[in-house]
């Protein structure tokens, strides 16, 4: 192997999370460029249900990560070398050999935020002392909006950077259809199926639209976190006659996914721990109005009642007041969902993302 300048560690899918995709697209973007090597990973045996949890295959994977990387680094010696930093202190810790390498052969480091903060920082103790050890000795770390980089001003990393997500999306809107009043609106979610994401106040929000007689359905897209509260959701949905009202499709790709952003009218993200979800990107590129929280980089992506709305607490209440007025103001969800479609051409298409990151680490 010879002398490169940059190096690229990339955890690629599955679990098809927005960051392994991205992952993916960052290395054909690169692939074959002289100067540049992608190292590409992949969990075949993963899900969301084991990811982050200390399993055998888990740490047999920090083990070839941590072997695998450490061999190009000595033999390609790089100048820059790029990854994701992780959120949470199990997975951050297989990068402090790294990290400790880097330092030895004087190689940059480059590293992004994927999500709105670092969870090991928020629980103090040793866990906070380690990582601001490391994370200060990053070159540059990138953030997804400003409301994120604000956050972490206080803690002093070097040369922090800005720049939003980018979506790939194979068939942008040109018309947006607006529908009749009080006919059915489709609602969407995509992604984790998890209490954080808020998959249970979606589901206490149509309890609330199915009192009130509201004509909506909701599909949700993707696997669930945790098989007890699985359990709970679909007790829920019995107890409360929701069964149809509600579509579980498990995780899709491809054409599969995309079918269903193209008959929905309303995302619906209730989230209360994210950054930039790579979902409601996908969701402007396919002309859907958004509903989500003020949650990391969510309030930089989305100005409440120009092309979404932003909730004004994180409860099913404000999530169904928000599908309300959708759902009688046809209007204003015509010209959401119009302007999501410029502001995604203009701003969150994967070509734009992908240069913005060849600019940084460049």
């Amino acid at each position: 192997m010879k002398t490169i300048k940059l190096l690229l560690l990339l955890v690629v899918p599955p679990p098809y999370g927005g960051g392994e995709n991205r992952a993916l697209r960052m290395a054909g973007y690169f692939l074959g460029r002289d100067g540049v090597r992608a190292l590409t990973f992949s969990r075949p045996w993963a899900n969301k249900f084991t990811q982050g949890r200390v399993t055998f295959r888990n740490i047999f994977f920090g083990l070839y990560y941590i072997g695998r990387s450490a061999m190009h680094m000595i033999i390609c010696r790089p100048q820059i070398m790029f990854f994701n930093i992780p959120k949470n202190i199990g997975a951050f810790l297989r990068m402090v050999p790294l990290f400790y390498l880097a330092q030895i052969l004087r190689i940059k480091v480059y590293g992004e935020l994927a999500g709105a903060n670092f969870l090991f920082l928020e629980e103090g103790g040793w866990k906070k002392t380690v990582g601001l050890y490391f994370l200060r000795k990053l070159y540059s770390l990138r953030f997804l909006g400003e409301s994120i980089a604000k956050y972490h001003e206080p803690y002093g990393f070097n040369n922090p950077v800005v720049f939003p997500n980018g979506s790939e999306h194979p068939c942008v809107k040109t018309v947006i259809d607006r529908p009749p009043d009080h006919a059915r609106l489709e609602l969407l979610f995509v992604g984790e199926l998890s209490r954080s994401k808020g998959v249970g106040r979606i589901v206490q929000a149509l309890h609330h639209c199915r009192e009130d007689g509201l004509d909506v359905c909701c599909t949700l897209i993707g696997e669930w976190k945790d098989p007890a509260f699985e359990n709970e959701m679909r007790a829920l949905i019995q107890q409360n006659q929701l069964n149809a009202m509600i579509v579980f499709t498990g995780l899709l790709k491809g054409s599969e996914k995309w079918a269903f952003y193209e008959k929905a009218h309303i995302l619906t993200h209730p989230t209360d721990l994210d950054g930039q979800p790579m979902t409601i990107l996908e969701a402007m590129g396919s002309g859907l109005a958004i509903i989500s929280t003020r949650i990391g980089a969510i309030p930089d992506t989305i100005e409440d009642g120009v092309n979404g709305m932003i909730l004004p607490e994180i409860s099913a209440e404000a999530l169904y007041s928000a599908i309300r007025k959708l759902y009688f103001d046809r209007a204003l969800l015509h010209g959401i969902r119009t302007q999501n479609v410029k502001t995604f051409r203009e701003r969150y298409d994967l070509k734009t993302y992908l240069e913005n990151v060849d600019r940084w680490l460049s």
